[in-house]
Parts: C-alpha cells; structure tokens; sequence
C-alpha cells in the first residue's frame, strides 16, 4: 500500500506543470523615453539592458494600460537593429533573445493609445510604466516625457519611487531619474502640458489647479513625513540610549552580586573533596547541565544505584531489586521503571533495556518515563534552595520589555527603522535577562564551584576512594568521561573502580542504543505529508 501510494505522488509530480524559472539576472540600466503626440497618442521607445548569469531565451515585459479606453499598440523589439520576435500572453510580452552569460540591450518600441487626458486648460500624461507587481529590480532607471514641440511644463511630478526625482530640461521634457528601483514597487509620473500644444478633443473641465493641489497635498504629505521621522527618530535615540544604560546596569548588577556570592562561597569553601552535599549525584548533575539528562545520566544514576546498595550486582550484566527504601523520589521511580516496567520481576539483565526499547510498542511508555524521572530529579534541585531571589531585576527587565515592544511598531511605521532594530535587540536582551537570570545563592555557588573543576579536569584522581567513585559517575553522567573509550586510569585504580568502570559501560552500551530505538521511532511515528492609480502598470523580468 505504501508503495503504491508513493508511486502516485511520484506519478502526480511528473504530471504538474511546473515553473520555468529564469537564469539570473539584474537589469542594469533601463531608460524610457515617452514623445506626447499631438493627437493624444504617445510613442514610446524602452532600452533594456540586462546581466545574464546562466542561459536565457529572452526578457519578458508586462505593460497594463492605465485608464479605460487607453490602449497598447504595434509592440516591437531590436537588438542594435535587428528585430527580434515578440509573443503576446494578454498583458505580457516575450521578446525571445537567447544566449548564455552574456549582457545585452533590447530597445521595445510601442504606442500608448489615448495615453493622454485633455481637459480646458491643460493636458496631462499620468502613467505608471511599473507598479507592485513588477517582479525585478531597476538598478538605474531613467525616465523621461518629451512634448510635441517645445514649450514650458505646466506641473510635474512623480509618486512613490518617483517623488522628487524630476528635472525640466530647457524644451519642457521632463526627465524622472529615479536611479535603483526595488521590486514590488510603485512609481506613477504626472506631466501636464498646456491644452493648446494637442489637437485632441477634451471636455470643458479645468484640471490644473486639481492637479496643482494634488501636488501640494503630495508635498505637504512628505514634508509631514520627514518631521514625523524627525520626531521618532529623537524618541528611537532617547529610548535606545535610556534602555542601554538600564541594561547596562542590569548587567553590572548580575556581575557584582555574583562576584560577592563567589567571594563569599570561598570563604565557606571546605576541600577539594567531592562536594559534601545531601543532593543526590543525578542531582548534581541536573544542576550542573541546566536540567538535561541524556542515556548517559542514566548510566551513571544506576551506577549510583548500585553504590548505595540499593540494586545487588549478581553478575557483569545481572542485577537484582533489593527491598529498600530510596532517599529521592526518582530513585524510586527509576527502579520502577526499570524492575516492574522493563524486567518486570526483582532481576534485571542490562541487555533487556535495548530488548524492551526495540519494541516500538514501548518506545512512547520509555519516553515518558524517561521524561518523568528528568522531571524527579530537577524537583530534587528545585527543592535544594540553591538560587538566591531575584525578582526585582527580573520584573524590572521583564517590564521594560514589555514597555519597548510598541515602540518596536510605532518606530518602522514612522520610517526609523535603524531605531527599530536596536530597540528589538534591547528587548531580546530584557526578555532572555527575565527568563535566564537565576543567580545562585552561597550554597548554589560553592557547590557550583566544587562541580566545575570535575567536567574539566582529573584532578580528583589522588582523593579518596569513596570520593573518586562519586566524582566518576559524576564525570560519566555529565559527559566528561566514556566509560567505553575512557577508562580510568589504572595507576588509581582499585578494583572496586574498576567493577564500576565495567559495569559503566555495559550500562551506556544498552541506554544509549535504547535512546537511539526510541528516537528513531519517534521520528518516523510524527512524519507526515501533506499601481498607484488604481490600474495600468507592468513591470520587467525574463525568462
């Protein structure tokens, strides 16, 4: 079943249609030049000059016309000359030019179809040559509107990636230098010409002073743009620099009171020995781990087991559950697990844990009650009191990111999106303070230093044997020593060490292939399958 259900989606996918997608490309320099006609038409001349990496066929051109009843017309394409073939797709145009690797220019030539509207006492040529939906980035666009015979613009200007990019030459052309226009954006122009310079007929309507107020409510528009950017750009730089400061003090505070913790946890400090503390190893090496406890913090919490007589070691690979209590809930439910769950008798072969995990009828219920012993034991350091209050630097970080948050929307709705990332990064920095920030007490800290040494360094080789024991399962459930390729060094070794140094690795053979079983299983289980006027524009791209 499976097979055949795979060979369908296979099937399915062949059969799609799939995209055809273009070598990359950038598009370097554009330049349009649009010559109003007397007659209301207007001719327009386009040069493309694209940057291909990889094989291409062509460039694609999308021209939308802007108002009803305006029209696109004799659509054609030269290269230095040479035509080239034009396929019409509704509003899309493929100019076919193949190649590979190579930079080209393709000049388009078409006609706009009543691309003007006439009015009383002006004529205005108000298009979007693109809009939000052209696919490409013009890295140097050039656009310029020439009139039917010299004269003087009445108005012009540009919106969006237009505003503020036009220039009147001396015979009243209009040149729109908008230099890199990004994808998906707009950038309608608007010319208008005296009424007289066009033969066409227009309705008796005045446009200028419209157009003229248009203009103005643009610029008004833009100018209280800039002065709103001025304003949240001081409030971005006041917020920015008063959080930093408050983080900065945050952060000096932690450094200090841990500096005084540590100052006073050796003063307290006994030994080198093992730490003399009623937590139990698995504990220690919670603690120590930040909670995580893998395969190999179970070999060494059934070695600790073993050691405190709480299981009988009949054999290398044989163990039997004797009738005493345990001094921490999750010795308990370790043996439970282990005993009633996986040996299901008071004997327990250290090759049953890999058998009992192979299962995958058990591999949810081994999850669970890994996951539940992991729980046990971070209770037991919970209950140990080892982390000093810190609720007021907490709040306060917590709060202040709370606080920061609307501004991290306000800031880039007003244009000052610089301030907008440092105050995202203040609140990254306040929420990670409130959640990490759990200072240990002197008893967290002296504890903490005795441990440390032991994930790093052999020094504890030369103690006592009673000690070096707990400082190798310590070193073998925090990761630091393998008993399988880490033995302990034989001139310290006595031949109790050695029994746990075996047994060890027994142990970690049939827990971590137990943990491999479980978490294959796991994974397979969990898979599963399944423009700015309102119209007209266009934009480029290739293919």
């Amino acid at each position: 079943m499976k097979k055949w259900v795979t060979g369908s989606i296979i099937l399915l996918i062949l059969l799609l249609p799939l995209p055809v997608y273009a070598a990359d490309y950038s598009i370097e320099e554009t330049n349009i030049t649009a010559s109003l006609q007397a007659d209301g038409k207007v001719m327009v001349e386009e040069s493309h000059t694209y940057a291909f990496d990889g094989e291409f066929n062509g460039i694609t051109r999308t021209l939308i016309p802007k108002q009803q009843g305006s029209e696109i017309t004799d659509v054609r394409a030269e290269e230095n000359g040479k035509a080239l073939e034009v396929e019409r797709e509704g509003d899309l145009y493929k100019v076919y030019r193949g190649g590979s690797d190579e930079t080209i220019t393709v000049d388009l030539f078409y006609t706009i179809e009543n691309g003007m509207e006439h009015y009383a006492d002006v004529s205005q040529f108000y298009w979007p040559f693109f809009d939000d939906r052209n696919e490409s980035t013009y890295e140097d666009l050039t656009i310029t509107v020439v009139p039917p015979a010299q004269t003087e613009a009445k108005v012009a200007f540009g919106y969006d990636a237009a505003y503020e990019t036009e220039q009147l030459l001396d015979d009243g052309s209009v040149r729109y230098e908008m230099g890199e226009v990004p994808a998906n954006e707009k950038g309608d122009i608007r010319v208008a010409y005296d009424a007289s310079l066009f033969y066409a007929a227009g309705n008796t309507k005045e446009m200028l002073g419209t157009i003229l107020a248009e203009k103005k409510s643009l610029d008004d528009e833009a100018a209280e743009k800039k002065q709103r950017e001025e304003q949240w750009g001081k409030i971005g730089a006041i917020l920015t620099v008063s959080a930093t400061a408050l983080a900065v003090l945050l952060y000096g505070y932690g450094l200090r009171r841990r500096k005084m913790t540590g100052w006073d946890a050796e003063r307290i400090k006994g030994g080198s020995l093992f730490p003399d503390h009623s937590m139990s190893i698995p504990g220690m090496i919670s603690f120590m781990k930040g909670g995580y406890m893998n395969h190999k913090a179970l070999t060494a919490a059934m070695l600790d087991l073993v050691r405190k007589g709480l299981i009988e070691e009949q054999s290398k690979k044989v163990y039997k559950r004797l009738d005493r209590h345990p001094d921490h809930e999750h010795e308990q439910q370790l043996i439970e697990w282990l005993y009633d769950d996986i040996a299901q008798s008071d004997t327990l072969y250290i090759d049953d844990i890999e058998r009992y995990a192979k299962n995958k009828e058990n591999s949810e219920t081994y999850r669970k009650r890994h996951h539940s012993w992991q729980k046990l034991v971070r209770k037991e350091v919970k209950e140990q009191s080892l982390y000093a209050s810190s609720a007021v630097p907490r709040w306060t970080a917590g709060l202040t990111a709370l606080g920061l948050f609307p501004f991290a929307i306000l800031l880039p709705l007003n244009g000052t999106f610089l301030w907008m990332i440092f105050v995202i990064l203040l609140i990254i920095y306040f929420l990670l303070f409130s959640i990490a920030y759990k200072p240990l007490n002197v008893e967290g800290r002296s504890l903490y230093d005795q441990l440390q040494p032991l994930k790093k360094d052999d020094d504890w080789e030369t103690w006592e044997e009673e000690d070096r024991l707990k400082a190798l399962l310590f070193q073998i459930g925090a990761g630091k020593r393998d008993p399988l390729s880490q033995p302990f060094p034989s001139s310290t070794q006595s031949s109790e060490i050695a029994t746990y140094v075996v047994i060890g690795s027994y142990f970690e053979t049939n827990f971590s292939d137990a943990q491999r079983h479980t978490t294959v299983s796991a994974s397979s289980g969990s898979s599963s399958s399944g423009g700015g006027t309102g119209g007209g524009g266009g934009g480029s791209g290739a293919f």
